[in-house]
């Protein structure tokens, strides 16, 4: 992990799916808001280190959104990108699409990989959790 990221210091009562990233490059983006209308939001505004702190205050911080450029296009070997080791090492909870088999083995245990249909069932499990329970899972899976 990288140790130097700053911590997420809480997790808000009313959680969003966050993208962290431009969705205009995710043809399937528009699919994911169908299924999780207001609970899903995309940041693409955070440029260097004070405005990453920063976006990691905000209430409704703390569940993260890996989408791949081509969406899961079985026939590209997509990886886990830079974003996910940086969104872990700062506590937060990743839930990705399907990834490169040899990524989802690496990541067992750090990022939850399931498929895109299924992306609003584990988001709502995480939500049932209470606030202080997301918050050590995510920082038990920054060690």
């Amino acid at each position: 992990f990288l140790r130097e990221e700053p911590l997420i210091k809480r997790f808000g009562d009313v959680p969003k799916l966050v993208f962290f990233g431009n969705a205009k490059w995710r043809p399937c983006w528009s699919e994911i808001q169908n299924l999780m209308g207001a609970d899903v939001m995309s940041r693409y505004n955070v440029w260097n280190d004070r405005d990453y702190e920063d976006f990691l205050g905000n209430d409704y911080i703390g569940i993260f959104l890996n989408l791949h450029k081509d969406c899961g296009n079985v026939s590209v070997p997509n990886p886990v990108t830079w974003r996910n080791p940086k969104l872990l090492s700062s506590g937060g909870l990743v839930i990705s699409e399907r990834c490169y088999g040899k990524d989802e083995i690496e990541f067992k245990g750090l990022i939850d990989f399931v498929e895109r249909a299924d992306i609003p069932i584990m988001f709502e499990q995480y939500v049932r959790m209470a606030p202080s329970e997301r918050l050590r899972l995510g920082l038990s899976r920054r060690e």
